[in-house]
């Protein structure tokens, strides 16, 4: 007589969202730093005191138990780590980091690992914490997350020494993932962004600096509302999902 074993996986993880299933569990969905995205039943959760008290909540940063039964994971326990409690206590920085946890949620397949994805969504919560500009922290999330996702262009060979002599502006088409040298913006309906040299060496910096030193970085100030706006569309055009945290936040861009 075999005796199936239930392994009981243990990993870092971010609360994405959570929704109510029946009168006392909850489905919560997460970003782990092992196994990707994944989602999974906390059973008794709305009456549970111990398990799962203040751990649930979106963009918290907790330590999950679970285990595989019959094609879900059900929750064991979930242990709070860092709830970013300023974000929390801000508005509009709950506005920035809701969007980052939103646009995982949209964007990734459920248990494709990517642990280097984990690692940007963590330092962006923690950096939308400390830093004096979340604009600034998004549009560098959204960059980067473009690279993780293999989207985002090699604009490398376009960096030249001496910028007098090759052009000055370009644009960035954005859901065509390329470059042109037009000198006016290009007509047809499509995502668009107008590149100085520095912007351009500035984003192929951003596919090679390790994530924990991405935040160093500082976009033009004139370009970062627009880059953002663009690379928000292009998550919503590219998913075929609205993200729902775009219209609260663009307040904050008017």
């Amino acid at each position: 007589m075999s005796i199936s074993v239930v392994r009981v996986n243990e990993t870092p993880a971010i609360v994405l969202r959570t929704a109510d299933h029946g009168e006392s569990d909850r489905v919560i969905t997460f970003l782990t730093h092992h196994y990707g995205k994944l989602r999974g039943i906390a059973k008794g959760a709305k009456r549970s005191r111990k398990r799962f008290v203040h751990s649930l909540e979106p963009c918290s940063l907790v330590d999950l138990r679970f285990r595989e039964y019959k094609g879900f994971n059900l929750i064991e326990s979930c242990k709070l780590i860092d709830p970013y409690l300023p974000l929390r206590e801000d508005l509009k920085r709950w506005a920035y980091a809701s969007i980052v946890v939103e646009i995982i949620d949209k964007m990734v397949p459920e248990e494709e690992r990517h642990e280097f994805l984990f690692v940007l969504v963590k330092g962006a919560l923690a950096r939308l914490v400390l830093d004096s500009d979340p604009l600034n922290v998004l549009a560098l999330f959204l960059i980067k997350l473009m690279d993780l996702s293999g989207y985002l262009p090699d604009f490398s060979s376009y960096i030249t020494p001496h910028p007098r002599f090759g052009h000055e502006r370009w644009w960035w088409i954005v859901d065509e993932g390329r470059l042109s040298a037009r000198e006016r913006e290009p007509k047809e309906k499509s995502l668009v962004l107008c590149l100085d040299l520095g912007t351009i060496a500035l984003i192929s910096k951003a596919r090679t600096v390790p994530i924990t030193k991405l935040w160093r970085l500082r976009i033009r100030q004139l370009l970062k509302k627009q880059m953002t706006f663009v690379l928000c569309r292009w998550v919503m055009m590219h998913s075929g999902k609205e993200l729902k945290s775009f219209e609260v936040l663009s307040r904050y861009w008017k």
